[in-house]
């Protein structure tokens, strides 16, 4: 055998060594499952879902939030919250979930003390919601979310300044992607920082 006949053997079984150690692993639709590395921070209304299909928008003066099919503009569905009891509009904030399916909704007011009035998350192709965080922690209510993050693999966390009577301090929360409760409540000395670049 030569030395160049030798040498393609050798590469050939690393090539096919190499292949053959990788496990293609398919999902029932036939196509590779695909595993986000971003890290996405929910933001106001207007902006897209990340994969375009859906776009948010406020609907003005009643403040309803409005999931929209983007390529026809049709509405799917609204969500609304009624104002406070000296007039004033809770502001929203949203943040798609990794296969699209679920639309992490919170409503925020902001009156010189920003404050916290709960996280749900909501079916994105019906509009109905499927959980809850409110009332699953003393004081939530004065909790102040400075940022809330879907992280690779469906990681949902919050960085929280806590209430004065709750202790004050940080927290950095770490909630389930599916019921919101919590599953991880760290104290931090100072604010946790914001993820991404």
């Amino acid at each position: 055998m030569t030395e160049t006949s030798v040498r393609s053997l050798v590469l050939l079984t690393l090539f096919a060594t190499a292949c053959s150690s990788t496990p293609h692993v398919m999902t029932p639709s036939g196509t590779p499952p695909v595993a986000s590395a971003t890290i996405r921070l929910a933001s106001e209304p207007p902006l897209f879902s990340p994969d375009g299909r859906l776009h948010f928008v406020l609907s003005t003066p009643s403040n309803e939030l409005r999931a929209e099919d983007a390529a026809t503009g049709t509405v799917r569905w609204t969500l609304s919250q009624p104002p406070l009891p000296d007039g004033s509009q809770k502001s929203w904030r949203v943040l798609v979930s990794d296969d699209g399916a679920s639309v992490y909704v919170q409503s925020l007011h902001d009156a010189g003390t920003p404050t916290y009035l709960g996280t749900r998350r909501i079916d994105a192709r019906t509009g109905a919601e499927l959980a809850s965080d409110i009332k699953q922690d003393t004081y939530w209510y004065e909790d102040v979310v400075l940022w809330t993050a879907l992280r690779g693999g469906g990681e949902l966390q919050m960085a929280i300044r806590r209430a004065a009577a709750a202790g004050g301090g940080y927290r950095l929360r770490t909630l389930d992607p599916l019921t919101l409760a919590i599953r991880a409540d760290i104290t931090q000395a100072a604010a946790p920082p914001r993820p991404g670049p």
